[in-house]
């Protein structure tokens, strides 16, 4: 790792100056696409540490900065999402009771109050 993102990364975890820390999160979060992936995830997690620096300050530069780590690597922690394939996706028409119209996840168990209901 380069020795400036080391003394950054310390800077932020160990500075007893909330301003300093504040600044470093900040230059964390305005140089993420330079970082190697190595980089980034040690940035990750120390942005992640500083979110619960009892100065609100540093919180604040933290909270800004971690909405740009948004990289995909391929560390344990990343998410897969699930359940945007064409096929998994149910058209209008079947998303909703033919009978009531009523979107489906909100027919209650058993169907609803009519008689036709396709859900009972």
């Amino acid at each position: 790792m380069d020795p400036e993102f080391k003394a950054l990364i310390d800077t932020l975890l160990n500075s007893p100056n909330d301003s300093d820390r504040a600044n470093a999160a900040r230059t964390l979060g305005q140089y993420v696409h330079d970082l190697s992936d190595e980089e980034y995830e040690a940035a990750k997690k120390a942005l992640d540490k500083a979110m619960t620096d009892s100065n609100p300050m540093v919180l604040m530069a933290a909270m800004g900065a971690m909405p740009k780590f948004n990289r995909k690597t391929d560390s344990d922690d990343d998410m897969v999402l699930h359940g945007d394939d064409k096929d998994d996706i149910l058209p209008p028409e079947r998303a909703v009771c033919a009978v009531c119209g009523r979107p489906e996840a909100l027919i209650p168990d058993g169907g609803c109050e009519r008689d036709d209901c396709p859900y009972k």
